[in-house]
C-alpha cells in the first residue's frame, strides 16, 4: 500500500483590512466553493483567489503556506494523495478547484493526459533529421540539457561546428590590407598595384 501524505487543513480566506469578509478558517469544500465560480456549461469552479503566474493555477494559504486550490480541494473532498502522485486536472482546465475533474496520479500519467504535452513530443519525435539534412540516429544523436529539458543535438553538426571553430583559431585573426604591406585608400587607385 502506498504511503499517503497527511495535512492539517487550516486553509485562511484572505481580506482587505477595509471591511471585508471576516477571515474564517475554510474547512469544508463548500468553504473552498464560496471562493469559485461555477461554470455551467463544463461543470469547473473556477478559483476566483490568487493565481499563480503565469500557468494559471489557483493559490491558497494553506497550514501557514502557500499552496495550490486543486490541492486543497482534493484533501478537502477527503481523496489521499500518496508520495509521488499528483493531483490532475481531467477536464485540462488549471483554475478549476471541483474535485470530480481532480485526480490523483503519477508524474508520468500527469504528462501523457496533458494533450499540448503530447503533441510537441510528438511532433519533436516525427522530426528524423537536423536542419542541416544529418539523419537522427542513435550514433549521431546527443542528448543536451537546455532549461531543464532534454533536447536532441545533432553530433555531425557539433563535428563541424568545432572542425570550422578550430581552423579559424589556427589560421590567426583576419589580416587587414595594411598587414599586406600595399598602402589602400578607400576609392584612390595606387600605381603599381
Amino acid at each position: 500500500m502506498p504511503k499517503t501524505r497527511t495535512y492539517l487543513v487550516s486553509l485562511t480566506r484572505t481580506t482587505t483590512a477595509t471591511g471585508g469578509q471576516s477571515v474564517k478558517p475554510v474547512k469544508t469544500p463548500d468553504d473552498l466553493f464560496d471562493r469559485c465560480i461555477p461554470e455551467p456549461n463544463s461543470g469547473c469552479w473556477i478559483w476566483t483567489g490568487a493565481r499563480t503566474a503565469p500557468r494559471g493555477y489557483g493559490q491558497l494559504t494553506f497550514n501557514g503556506r502557500r499552496t495550490l486550490a486543486h490541492i486543497a480541494a482534493v484533501l478537502l473532498s477527503g481523496i489521499p494523495i500518496p508520495d509521488g502522485f499528483v493531483v490532475d486536472h481531467k477536464c485540462r482546465v488549471r483554475s478549476c478547484a471541483n474535485p470530480a475533474h481532480l485526480e490523483p496520479v503519477t508524474v508520468h500519467e500527469n504528462n501523457r493526459r496533458a494533450s499540448s504535452w503530447e503533441i510537441a513530443g510528438a511532433l519533436k519525435r516525427a522530426v528524423t533529421h537536423c536542419p542541416k539534412g544529418h539523419e537522427y540516429t542513435e550514433a549521431n544523436v546527443k542528448p543536451i540539457a537546455y532549461k531543464g529539458r532534454l533536447h536532441r543535438a545533432c553530433r555531425e553538426c557539433a563535428r563541424q561546428s568545432y572542425r570550422t571553430w578550430r581552423q579559424r583559431k589556427l589560421e590567426g585573426p583576419l589580416k587587414s590590407s595594411a598587414d599586406q604591406g600595399e598602402p589602400r585608400i578607400a576609392g584612390v587607385e595606387v600605381e603599381g598595384a
